[in-house]
């Protein structure tokens, strides 16, 4: 009896304790929510790398930099040997390979390495993928792929060209990998299974960078830059304004497309000078705003204290500013906002010439320039005009609000174009009373500019205006700009247009609320259209299922299939039957079931949230006291029994 009184009084010392501890860990649980953690709401800056030898050091060295290259600091690798290639993927990853031949990767910015491959296969280049998946061109290997975590295996085996070729390039994006010999340039779209080779670039490769799958850079030894719009298989010299000249060659050696920008690109550029000999000079970094068509000089080391590059690292916050790696360190180049305002304020100067100046400034964010750019605005050129709104949009100083606004109720149509623009891209709610009239009672031109604008400034009383357009019943200019600029809006505008589909009494307004939320095609959307299909009216109806049939969403099988066998419109039931073809067979309803219950579920936290917030340090203080009480209470009925006479 008494060993039975033990056990007991031994469980119940034991609940107790885990009473406590669990109280005391859902509790710090609850309270950790309070204070989020700042670092993780807070962007985060790619990191860059770049080696070069310093001075006095017997060989060059890996560096790296967390804050846009503003400091630098070496990193420790695992073996002797010069840095040849290194590629970062933005994050956390950088591999790198040395001159004896080994590649490292790191999972941790550097501070750990991990053997890749061996001595015996020299590798040239780098690239990342999303993944985590590196890939390596070698010299006279081909090309290798390491999975993120897995094995190396060759990937271009069945290309000769490739195989037996010094791969001195890689480029990935839009998921087709580019690589390039000093000779020819292919690509492949499927992993390296099958691979396609562009047309040849006249003067051999010395350079490459992709703008997207399509559009290439292709910087030669000696003749210049070349791009494409068609993945190769066209070139165009694309050199304008790199500093071309009767009996000057231009060798490119490094390129770099600006992270953030589209249709900015950046290049090194060296001259080789002579006869029977040539003589190379380095001249500096040049930069592009469109795409290849013009090119300017960066404010920076020219000739002759311009080092060669070998490689360029454009910053994420600072766009225009790029870093030129040279042998010996870094040289930095920025843009040249006293020559580009000076250029802006030519009233007589070359058009397309202040045009670029403007979008110069707005790009460097140059407050300094906002009245020069707002004279502008009104200039009568509307290339001018319109560079100038787009700079003011980006520089968002608010002192310039008020003058836009003005600029906005002038009768001159650029003027009201360039200035909505500025407005929509600073957010200003100001302006969504003379942007939504410029919507609902302007011109077709005016009203694809203010949708623009209010889609971006997103605010609710924005959003509405955008609404209202929406609801027109044929598809006027103002509901097809209205359709865009929510479809550009994306999952800010998916409850809005929700509320719309289910409370408008008008069936033509809840037709169009269910087109707009299928082309955004936000799965959030899925439970709500998933609803309307049981809408009195056919024609939402019939869009409806077009909208369930566009975000795919398997959850809504059972209910299309319903729709196909049993809705009284046949246009209805065909619709069903096409948006069915979108979905991916499921293998049970039951996945159907669970994915509307995790739907709902989330609706329900959604709209709870604000008021859990607010409970959770009742809820905290809750947690804590029940589980001291329950403690208590168990501790008191050991000592009462304790206490009693054993029988």
């Amino acid at each position: 009896m008494q060993g039975k009184h033990r056990l007991s009084r031994t469980l119940r010392w034991g609940l107790s304790i885990l009473i406590v501890t669990a109280g005391l860990t859902t509790a710090w649980a609850w309270s950790s929510l309070t204070e989020p953690d700042a670092s993780a709401l807070a962007p985060v800056t790619p990191v860059l790398y770049a080696a070069w030898q310093p001075s006095g050091a017997p060989q060059a060295l890996l560096f790296r930099s967390t804050d846009h290259g503003l400091s630098w600091e070496p990193l420790a690798l695992p073996a002797q040997g010069t840095p040849l290639a290194w590629a970062g993927d933005g994050a956390n990853r950088v591999a790198v390979s040395l001159s004896n031949g080994p590649v490292f990767r790191s999972e941790d910015r550097g501070d750990s390495w991990k053997q890749v491959t061996g001595e015996l296969l020299p590798v040239l280049s780098l690239a990342w993928d999303g993944q985590g998946d590196l890939y390596f061109g070698t010299a006279g290997h081909g090309i290798y792929r390491q999975a993120a975590g897995g094995a190396i295996e060759p990937i271009a085996a069945g290309q000769q060209d490739l195989a037996s070729k010094s791969v001195s390039h890689l480029a990935l994006v839009g998921g087709r990998l580019f690589a390039a010999t000093p000779a020819a340039l292919f690509y492949t779209d499927d992993g390296g299974q099958s691979w396609g080779q562009t047309q040849p670039v006249a003067g051999g490769i010395s350079a490459l960078a992709a703008a997207d799958a399509r559009t290439l850079f292709v910087g030669t030894p000696a003749n210049g830059l070349f791009r494409s719009v068609d993945a190769g298989q066209t070139w165009q010299p694309a050199s304008a304004g790199l500093g071309e000249a009767a009996g000057v060659y231009l060798s490119i050696t490094a390129l770099q497309v600006d992270p953030q920008e589209a249709g900015v690109l950046y290049a090194a550029v060296s001259s080789l000078v002579g006869g029977t000999q040539l003589h190379s000079a380095a001249m500096g970094t040049f930069v592009t705003l469109d795409s290849g068509q013009s090119w300017q000089p960066l404010a920076g080391p020219s000739f002759p204290r311009a080092q060669p590059a070998s490689a360029l690292l454009a910053t994420s916050d600072q766009p225009l500013n790029v870093w030129s790696v040279a042998a010996d360190g870094l040289q930095s180049y920025a843009p040249d906002v006293a020559g580009a305002l000076a250029t802006l304020q030519q009233s007589t100067g070359d058009v397309q010439s202040r045009a670029t100046a403007a979008r110069v400034l707005g790009l460097a964010r140059a407050q300094e320039a906002s009245g020069s750019l707002l004279a502008a605005v009104i200039d009568p050129s509307p290339a001018v005009s319109q560079a100038a709104g787009e700079a003011l949009g980006r520089i968002a100083d608010p002192r310039t609000t008020s003058e836009l606004l003005l600029a906005l109720q002038r009768p001159i149509p650029q003027s009201q174009h360039s200035a909505a623009t500025a407005l929509g891209m600073m957010r200003a709610g100001a302006a969504v009373e003379p942007l939504s009239a410029m919507l609902l009672r302007g011109d077709p031109a005016m009203a694809s500019v203010a949708a623009e604008a209010l889609g971006r400034i997103g605010s609710p009383e924005a959003t509405q205006a955008l609404l209202t357009a929406l609801a027109d019943a044929q598809m006027s200019t103002r509901r097809h700009t209205a359709l865009s600029a929510l479809e550009a809006m994306g999952e800010s505008a998916v409850a809005p247009l929700q509320q719309m589909l289910a409370s408008s009494p008008d069936a033509p307004a809840r037709g169009n609320a269910a087109e707009a939320l299928g082309w955004i095609g936000s799965p959030s959307a899925t439970a709500a259209l998933m609803q309307a299909l049981g809408d009195p009216d056919s024609a939402v109806r019939a869009r409806t299922v077009w909208a369930l049939g566009e975000l795919a969403a398997p959850q809504a099988r059972a209910a299309l299939e319903r729709a196909q066998a049993r809705d009284p419109s046949l246009a209805v039931r065909q619709a069903a039957g096409q948006a069915l073809t979108q979905i991916a067979e499921q293998p049970a309803v039951r996945t159907s079931l669970l994915a509307s219950w995790a739907l709902a579920l989330s609706r329900w936290v959604r709209l709870l949230t604000p008021v859990l917030w607010g409970l959770i340090p009742v809820l905290w203080g809750l947690i804590l006291a029940l589980s001291l009480l329950a403690a208590a209470w168990l501790w008191l009925v050991d000592r009462r029994r304790s206490l009693a006479p054993i029988a």
